[in-house]
């Protein structure tokens, strides 16, 4: 490649130092099928498009960033230097997460399962890992949401009697107010605010993960993330989550209960969420509203600041799917229940038909039974065996002998 003129401008030193970049720069005159003499004499818009392609063509965003600044040197030491804007940039390294074309929207049942499969590594952890799968299902926010809970939204509610525990989101924080979350995505809906609640089981696990951080040494404070960083509880502030923790925290549970990884992410919490209040029976309208989503032929919130109490009510008739016992299970046992029941009428009419039998062999004096095991003669015998003696157990052989004994008796 240093055979071209316009790579003379990378000196020996340059050569030696910048070994992986220059790998990098080689991989981008290979892609383009050109050489750098010949990109030299582009145009400059054709420059940009070519650095583009070649940036989306590379997996690894990190790949794509030390190639790219690479061509941006190798321009500027031959006096043709490129400018990107941030927004530029940003669209050229951004990585659409894999998803397989299948998914798997977890039940209420699996979330269970998966809370209750956590790994069990730190006790911290494992209760932080099921704060983050209850809160994000029974609230039904996104990622980036969950990550800026602020201990002040909960300081002296996590009580699970007073479920469900009522949550407003903003599109953006308003100064010192440390008593609502943040969603930036609801600025491009043209929302301010929307209202969501916490079930029960959310509430004790989430109060279960801060009373654990608190023993730890956290030092209470309103503007305090709730969910940080594992090895910084003990430091007076933790480092919040990002998103990708929690998605990595969702994948991992789910592999524990035998899902494929590859089928389920966070935002699957988040149709769950739905999936459950619309089998309530909720209008559309209301499970548009309570996932922070807009609504037709409307400019705000379906709820406005006075209409708290309608929402928790319409929360409410939808908590006993997000409850460990499900309308769906219930009506499962329900199905199950008249099968059940005939078993239970087929047992009862067994067990009269062997006390007929019973009956009629005690009253010809005939007694027949089997020997009795191991277990009942050493509790029959226990003074006897305290004594010293030894308990004999039969064989196949004299079991045989007393089984035809008793037919003939019977006969």
């Amino acid at each position: 490649m240093f055979k071209f003129e316009s790579m003379q401008v990378f000196s020996e030193a340059d050569q030696e130092k910048n070994r992986p970049g220059l790998y990098q720069l080689k991989w981008f005159f290979d892609t383009l099928k050109t050489d750098p003499d010949q990109f030299l004499q582009l145009t400059e818009e054709l420059r940009r498009q070519r650095i583009a392609v070649a940036c989306r063509a590379k997996k690894s965003p990190s790949a794509s960033q030390v190639m790219f600044y690479m061509v941006q040197k190798f321009l500027e030491l031959n006096g043709k230097p490129l400018v990107f804007t941030r927004t530029q940039k940003h669209s050229m390294f951004k990585r659409s997460p894999y998803k397989n074309g299948t998914q798997c929207i977890p039940k209420p049942e699996d979330v269970y399962r998966m809370v209750d499969s956590f790994p069990r590594r730190d006790a911290e952890q494992q209760l932080r890992g099921k704060a983050l799968i209850l809160c994000q299902w029974q609230s039904g926010v996104r990622s980036t949401c969950l990550c800026d809970w602020r201990y002040g939204m909960f300081k002296d509610k996590l009580n699970p009697e007073n479920a469900p525990l009522p949550l407003k989101i903003l599109s953006k924080r308003e100064r010192n107010n440390w008593t609502a979350a943040v969603d930036t995505k609801l600025s491009s809906y043209g929302l301010g605010y929307y209202n969501t609640f916490l079930g029960k089981e959310a509430i004790q696990a989430l109060g279960e993960y801060l009373e654990t951080r608190k023993k730890n040494g956290w030092q209470l404070k309103d503007e305090d993330h709730v969910f940080v960083t594992e090895g910084t509880v003990k430091t007076t502030r933790g480092k919040p989550l990002t998103a990708r923790h929690v998605l990595n925290n969702v994948k991992t549970a789910a592999q524990q209960i035998g899902l494929d990884p590859s089928t389920v992410w966070a935002h699957l919490l988040r149709k769950s969420f739905r999936n459950c209040l619309r089998r309530a029976g909720l209008e559309d309208q209301v499970c548009e509203a309570l996932m922070g989503h807009t609504l037709p032929n409307s400019q705000g919130s379906y709820f406005d600041a006075s209409d708290m109490e309608q929402a928790r009510r319409e929360y409410k008739a939808a908590a006993r799917n997000f409850s460990r016992i499900s309308n769906e299970t219930v009506e499962q046992l329900q199905d199950e229940m008249p099968k059940k029941t005939s078993e239970i009428e087929l047992l009862k009419q067994q067990v009269a038909e062997l006390s007929q039998q019973i009956h009629k062999i005690v009253s010809t004096g005939v007694v027949a039974a089997r020997p009795h095991t191991d277990e009942e003669l050493a509790e029959i015998w226990k003074d006897e065996l305290a004594k010293g003696a030894t308990l004999v157990r039969w064989s196949k052989k004299a079991a045989k002998k007393f089984d035809a004994e008793q037919t003939m008796a019977k006969s």
